[in-house]
């Protein structure tokens, strides 16, 4: 399997020079594209945003260039995000894990399933369900849904309501919506 390459040549931000996008494909239908700025003064000046976004149900990924001062900012605010992340899930981890364990403490793994499955729809399937969560004990695969994608679920099946834990998740995506104008407003 070979890739093959083809390169474009784009007017960098400040004008003055220019920017090299270059698609590369093989044989399989796989693709991918690389920048590199060619300006001398905006190699100083920018760099380069990636970014997944979802057209038509397929994943994309989208380039941009960012000023240094933007992108730097942004690139801290996600980074004190997601060590906010971090605590909020270990903090409700900490504090919450047993108690989840304990409410199906004389559940079977359909049981569970079924709960899960009402309110978290990690798993479609029953069958899904038993082949991730064979050998496991409850601790470990109720442990796993601590996550930034489902914790807010998790809180839920409890009936919980952490005053700490909403105002953590409500720093976290304020950073994220800090960083997110940062990157989209140059």
């Amino acid at each position: 399997m070979s890739w093959e390459s083809s390169e474009t040549k784009f007017t960098c931000p400040c004008g003055s020079g220019t920017y090299t996008e270059t698609h590369h494909s093989n044989d399989w239908g796989q693709s991918r594209f690389t920048w590199e700025m060619d300006c001398p003064s905006c190699k100083l000046n920018y760099s380069l945003h990636t970014y997944d976004y979802y057209e038509h149900g397929m994943r994309n990924e989208g380039y941009r260039w960012i000023k240094k001062p933007s992108y730097d900012k942004a690139m801290e605010l996600l980074q004190k995000a997601n060590e906010l992340k971090d605590h909020t899930i270990s903090l409700a981890k900490n504090k919450y894990l047993d108690v989840l364990v304990a409410q199906f403490e004389n559940s079977s793994k359909k049981a569970v399933w079924e709960v899960l499955h009402a309110n978290i729809k990690r798993y479609k399937s029953l069958g899904t369900f038993y082949n991730h969560t064979n050998g496991k004990n409850k601790y470990e695969y109720l442990g796993e849904l601590f996550c930034d994608h489902y914790l807010d679920d998790v809180l839920k099946i409890l009936h919980v309501k952490d005053k700490e834990v909403r105002e953590l998740r409500t720093e976290e995506k304020n950073l994220e919506k800090a960083a997110e104008r940062l990157l989209c407003s140059d």
